[in-house]
């Protein structure tokens, strides 16, 4: 495959890099203190929700936000398949089935959030099924015509070296474009594994948003901020979808909001 890379000016610097995990402990550190404020959201109306985790990341990282997310009245899956090593055709079709039998179970469309790489499944799973309601990505590189913009792109290369062929021109217009259904791209200009850009919508739309947060790449999972939007956005009845606005005194956790 022949694409221009992304110069590693445009990744994340390297104090953004290795202050990764110490800003995501502290991320996760705050959030008992924020839990109490949280909680005083509307509750959710029971529908289903799916969270797909990160490159080689599995379901125990999504397991706060999972528990949150029921306590507020969702009913929340993990994504069942183990660790998430890659972009595999294989792991998109046993997704995709399990996307189908939970639609069966409940009735009803199912919200799919993804972190990282998880949110790159998200929305290409909402393009093969109809099954969807919204999807929502947290720190998700979907837009690497130019380049991956990723600090850790030699990792996924390696660990994926026999499927990296798929990864052609065509895939990367595909995971740029976005699905049909309402979407959230949750992107952090102090994101230190995945240069921000490339985590945007680049034509948002009636239904595609881009929505900027303070925080870590792998914080995301814990921000109070993004929990905070999560119950925002799931909260929305089917079909009456609107682009997020933080309210007065949580504007200075949304930068795009504080204008």
């Amino acid at each position: 495959m022949t694409k221009t890379q992304i110069s590693e000016q445009e990744k994340p610097n390297d104090f953004l890099f290795y202050s990764e995990g110490i800003r995501a402990m502290g991320e996760m550190m705050s959030l008992p203190f924020s839990l109490p404020l949280l909680r005083l959201a509307p509750k959710g109306d029971g529908h289903t929700v799916m969270i797909i985790p990160g490159f080689t990341a599995d379901d125990d990282s999504t397991l706060s936000l999972r528990r949150f997310l029921s306590d507020m009245g969702y009913d929340v899956h993990g994504w069942g398949l183990g660790v998430n090593k890659g972009a595999r055709e294989e792991l998109f079709r046993l997704c995709a089935e399990r996307i189908e039998a939970l639609y069966k179970e409940s009735g009803q469309k199912i919200t799919l959030i993804g972190q990282s790489l998880g949110g790159i499944y998200a929305r290409e799973l909402a393009k093969l099924t109809p099954y969807i309601r919204q999807v929502i990505c947290l720190g998700s590189p979907v837009d690497r015509r130019n380049g991956d913009g990723s600090r850790i792109s030699a990792l996924y290369e390696y660990m994926n070296r026999e499927y990296m062929a798929d990864f052609d021109n065509e895939f990367l217009e595909q995971t740029a474009t976005a699905p049909d259904v309402p979407c959230s791209m949750v992107y952090s200009q102090l994101d230190g594994i995945v240069h921000w850009s490339t985590c945007r919508q680049n034509k948002p739309s009636d239904c595609a948003e881009n929505i900027e947060v303070y925080s870590s790449h792998s914080g995301m999972g814990f921000s109070p901020a993004i929990y905070y939007l999560l119950t925002d956005r799931l909260a929305q009845k089917e079909g009456e979808w609107k682009p997020f606005n933080s309210p007065l005194w949580l504007k200075g956790a949304f930068p795009e909001h504080l204008h």
